[in-house]
């Protein structure tokens, strides 16, 4: 199994119905940090899974990016506000 990464996905839909299979598909690997964008850290197998379930929801004139951030780029990451960037930690919340 491959190494998860740092990814960033984002995603502008047409359909609202779409948009919310979507959003809550992406919500069970990641954590969303603005309406259409969400941090996920996913392995190359996990990212092909994630990719295979949504594709079928995506009409012509939707879109969706997903930038892998490297682990030498990390440090250079800055937020204000919301949820920190994922860093591969891994905890329960109970």
């Amino acid at each position: 199994m491959s190494r998860e990464k740092l990814r960033v996905i984002a995603y502008d839909m047409q359909s609202s119905r779409s948009r919310s299979r979507v959003a809550a598909t992406i919500q069970t690997v990641g954590v969303r940090i603005q309406k259409s964008v969400y941090e996920a850290r996913l392995s190359n197998d996990k990212l092909d899974q994630l990719i295979s379930e949504i594709r079928p929801e995506f009409e012509p004139g939707d879109k969706l990016r997903i930038y892998t951030v490297s682990d030498n780029a990390l440090p250079h990451c800055r937020s204000i506000g919301g949820s920190p960037v994922a860093d591969g930690s891994r905890f329960w919340m109970i």
